[in-house]
C-alpha cells in the first residue's frame, strides 16, 4: 500500500465511519480497517494522515489510536521477557 492522495482519502473515510453513530457503518469501517492493516505500508498511511493537515481533527485522533492499537497488538515481545516476574525486593536500586 502506497501513500498516495487516493488512499489517503479511503483510510480518512474509514476513519470517519468509524465514529458513526449508525452501527453498520461503523462495524464495516472497523472490519475494513482490520483487513488494511494486514497490507504492508499500512501503518505508514495512517501516519500521514495523523500529520495531514487536511484531515479533520476527528481523523486524525483515529488514525493515532489505531496506529496505536495495531503496534500494540503486533508487538512481540521475546518470550524470556513476557516470563519475568520481579518482586518488589529484587528490583535493583
Amino acid at each position: 500500500m502506497q501513500v498516495n492522495p487516493e488512499h489517503l482519502q479511503q483510510l480518512a473515510q474509514l476513519l470517519n465511519d468509524t465514529v458513526s453513530p449508525d452501527t453498520t457503518t461503523r462495524k464495516t469501517a472497523e472490519s475494513n480497517l482490520n483487513s488494511a492493516a494486514q497490507q504492508q505500508g499500512f501503518l505508514l498511511l495512517l501516519l500521514e494522515t495523523v500529520r495531514s493537515d487536511q484531515a479533520s481533527k476527528v481523523v486524525r485522533q483515529a488514525a493515532g489510536v489505531y496506529f496505536k492499537n495495531v503496534v500494540k497488538r503486533q508487538w512481540e515481545e521475546p518470550e524470556e521477557v513476557s516470563r519475568l516476574q520481579f518482586q518488589p525486593d529484587q528490583v535493583p536500586d
